[in-house]
């Protein structure tokens, strides 16, 4: 039997198992997963890669042709897809996706969609930034084409609502010891270049420092660390900052473009745990991304510790979602890691914050 003649055999078999299954269960969203030998990940030239790859391919497409069910195709393996199958794939229209967990939430998401938009989405609140405020912010970040440090992304943060933890730039270990008194211990530095985006990568952070002496001698290491690091890098100088109170539940928040479709998406995570939604969100969204954590708990309150303030962290979400959609032209990313939610009805601070311009 010829190679031609044999796959087209198993793409008809194969598109009639799905079909069958598709007739009985009548799904809201059809998964073709491919594992093992004949999958999307096979390498270009191995013997079955015709009717395996392809096979899955086509008869995915024959599915969403037939049955007017949303289809798509993932890969349970962690190696690369096969080029000329992705090639296949977007010819055909179908989302073809790496990794189980991470499919598996994609269709989650498209589901709940769905269901929102039959109940009907709660509009967002308007952007806190409009009119001249938002063109004066876009000719601030124009004159930034190198890129934010972590005290310029604070300032963006601080447009938008988002309130950071006190702190100031120093340019000499004598300064930063002066700024140390006033702010108060315990004391964070970290080096601030536009050069160097990952502090800690670089030896550029410093944590629980007290008294002036520890100060001015972790200045110095850190400028220091920076220079062996990056000896081009443009260093600013290192920020002086508090450290937020050991009561409070770290969180990460933060908004990526997704360069294909031109849509902004902000996040919520906690312990490795994440909900994301398109920008703008609505302070129900934000809710409903809170809760979908695992780790939600953690901001009612444990082991003794207050409940922490989810009403600030909601409004957060939905600032920094804001902030995503308005300049989603501008800014490709946003990271507050951590942002920190104090005990109810004190809020939040952004302890740390990353932000990508677009090229």
């Amino acid at each position: 039997m010829s190679d031609l003649k044999a796959a087209q055999q198993v793409l008809d078999a194969y598109s009639a198992a799905v079909s069958a299954i598709v007739d009985a269960v009548r799904p809201a969203v059809v998964r073709v997963q491919a594992a093992g030998r004949g999958g999307p990940h096979w390498s270009p030239g191995r013997a079955r890669t015709n009717y395996g790859s392809g096979v899955i391919v086509d008869a995915a497409a024959a599915v969403a042709r037939d049955s007017g069910k949303p289809v798509l195709v993932f890969a349970n393996v962690a190696t690369g897809i096969e080029p000329r199958v992705r090639e296949r794939a977007d010819a055909l229209g179908l989302p073809l996706l790496q990794g189980t967990r991470a499919s598996l939430r994609a269709m989650e998401a498209l589901v709940r969609y769905a269901d929102q938009g039959r109940r009907g989405r709660q509009a967002p609140p308007p952007s806190p930034v409009t009119g001249d405020r938002l063109l004066a912010l876009r000719q601030w970040l124009a004159t930034h084409p190198a890129g934010l440090t972590e005290q310029a992304g604070k300032r963006l943060l601080a447009a938008y609502g988002v309130r950071a933890t006190r702190e100031a730039l120093a340019t000499s270990a004598g300064q930063a010891a002066r700024l140390a008194r006033q702010i108060g211990p315990p004391i964070a530095l970290k080096i601030q270049s536009p050069d160097i985006p990952h502090k800690t990568e670089a030896g550029g952070v410093l944590l629980n420092l007290r008294g002036p002496t520890a100060v001015r001698r972790g200045y110095r290491e850190i400028v220091g660390n920076a220079r062996r690091y990056d000896p081009a890098a443009r260093i600013d100088g290192v920020l002086v900052q508090e450290m937020a109170p050991p009561d409070a539940v770290e969180v990460i928040v933060g908004s990526a473009l997704d360069e294909e479709f031109g849509l902004g998406g902000v996040w919520v995570e906690i312990l490795r745990d994440s909900s994301l939604r398109l920008a703008p969100v609505s302070r129900a969204e934000a809710l409903e991304m809170i809760a979908e954590t695992r780790a939600a708990p953690l901001l009612r309150g444990y082991r003794g510790r207050p409940p922490a303030d989810a009403d600030a962290l909601a409004d957060a979400i939905c600032r920094v979602s804001h902030l995503a959609a308005d300049l989603q032209d501008m800014v490709a990313a946003v990271d507050i890691n951590p942002l920190m939610v104090l005990p109810a009805g004190q809020g939040v601070l952004a302890a740390d914050a990353l932000v990508v311009l677009r090229a």
